[in-house]
């Protein structure tokens, strides 16, 4: 019995560090590039560069929490996003503007879902991994992307979508998806079933759910977010070129592990892990670009931690990733 008590005992404090450290490592974050940067990064000009570096990192992550929930696994995001711009910008030219941008951005969420929905039903009517798919879409996306961006620059005007790219908006819009997202997958069985899938598919069946069609809505979720994002995206930079997207999936990676959560999913996926994970990436992007780093070497520095994290968490588990 003393036994069992102590095993328990163990667990619990293991499940208490894992919540812990991800938030310790982002205040450890912060203070290191206070310190670095000599205060630079509070100064206003850089505290709305961050929001905005937040911004579309954390409402993607929201919508792929859903996605890595359940094992899940998503490599198109970037090129998916920079699509949907392409699209918008060129609906936007060829309306001469005349398109109210609510529609513009209704435009952008329904073609991320609809792209994002083609992977799942492809993963799971053929049973191509889903690795692959994503990684396919990502390629065929990104081809599409650069050969249209490459013959034409497609842009919007600056004051079409002013009023979007304010602080004021976005933060309130970041503030709407993260709650709407905290609700669906803590509190409603679309995210309750995620996690029991990431856990066992083989349990899951077995205690009657729908595998299929959870997996399906999982991407559903994950294509509004990244259609939102890419809206507010192109409110902010007005034009799109063949990078559009940029490293989205890989900031979403990041930060998905900076914030404790396992790639395998199951019970311990949780929305604060991601809300924590993004602002560590950003502020680790942040901190390193007023260093005077290149994107380059950012993007080095953010693959080796990433390679790290997951050869330390590879460890702590016997048999995967988490446990």
């Amino acid at each position: 019995m003393k036994a069992l008590e102590k095993a328990v005992s163990k667990i619990k404090k293991n499940q208490y560090i894992n919540e812990i450290l991800p938030f310790a490592g982002l205040i450890l974050v912060f203070l290191f590039f206070l310190i670095m940067t000599k205060g630079r990064m509070l100064k206003p000009t850089n505290l709305a560069n961050i929001i905005d570096q937040v911004f579309t990192t954390l409402i993607v992550s929201v919508g792929a929490i859903f996605v890595y929930a359940h094992g899940g696994f998503d490599m198109s995001v970037s090129a998916i996003s920079g699509v949907a711009q392409l699209a918008m910008a060129v609906i936007v030219t060829a309306t001469d503007a005349r398109i109210h941008p609510l529609l513009i951005l209704l435009i952008g969420i329904v073609i991320c879902v609809v792209i994002s929905m083609l992977n799942a039903i492809i993963h799971l009517q053929l049973k191509v991994p889903i690795f692959v798919v994503t990684l396919c879409t990502m390629f065929a996306c990104s081809g599409l992307l650069a050969n249209i961006a490459q013959k034409q620059i497609y842009s919007v005007p600056m004051m079409y979508l002013s009023k979007y790219n304010q602080t004021p908006v976005r933060l309130a819009t970041l503030l709407v998806v993260v709650i709407t997202g905290w609700i669906l997958f803590e509190k409603t069985k679309l995210g309750k079933i995620q996690k029991v899938i990431g856990g066992s598919q083989i349990v899951a069946v077995q205690s009657g759910i729908n595998v299929k069609k959870n997996i399906l809505l999982a991407f559903v979720v994950s294509g509004v977010t990244v259609g939102i994002a890419s809206f507010f995206t192109l409110s902010r930079l007005t034009r799109v070129t063949a990078a559009s997207g940029g490293n989205l999936q890989t900031n979403i990676m990041i930060a998905i592990v900076l914030g404790g959560m396992p790639l395998s999913g199951g019970a311990a996926s949780r929305i604060s892990s991601v809300i924590c994970g993004a602002a560590t990436v950003t502020l680790l992007t942040n901190g390193m670009t007023l260093m005077g780093m290149n994107a380059a070497a950012i993007n080095a520095v953010k693959g080796i931690l990433f390679v790290i994290i997951i050869a330390i968490s590879y460890k702590r588990s016997p048999d995967g990733l988490y446990t």
